[in-house]
């Protein structure tokens, strides 16, 4: 099976680079395909037909979609080991913080004043799995 990892991702996104820190995390080498305003637009519909909007993760040939959900298979994929840490803490309850606290910096804190440059600069000059 076809081990390849691809993540389509806007630059400048805070869902995008979740998910990209969550696969250096894990020490996953993926390739990012950079999908600016407009383009690749076929493709993300296809491979995310009910949100139609990225990031998307692929993996064995799979689609995986929505920030919660990629960082979950993230973690699930590549669970923790000697040399792969774990995303989320052991406890039960520590893991429901972290979450609340993922989703309140997702849906409350104010976007980046920088995000309007950095989707306007190409991907190749900053690092390539930051953005």
């Amino acid at each position: 099976e076809e081990e390849e990892v691809k993540l389509l991702m806007t630059p400048g996104s805070a869902h995008s680079m979740s998910c990209s820190l969550a696969l250096l995390e894990k020490g996953v080498e993926f390739e990012p395909v950079e999908v600016v305003m407009g383009g690749l637009k076929s493709e993300v519909e296809q491979l995310n037909p009910v949100y139609r909007q990225i990031p998307v993760l692929i993996h064995k040939g799979r689609a995986i979609s929505d920030l919660p959900v990629i960082l979950d298979y993230i973690e699930e994929a590549w669970p923790a080991s000697d040399t792969t840490p774990a995303l989320l803490p052991a406890s039960a309850y520590d893991r429901s913080v972290a979450r609340f606290w993922a989703n309140f910096a997702s849906n409350k804190v104010a976007i980046s004043p920088f995000s309007s440059f950095l989707q306007a600069t190409p991907l190749h000059r900053f690092h390539p799995f930051c953005f």
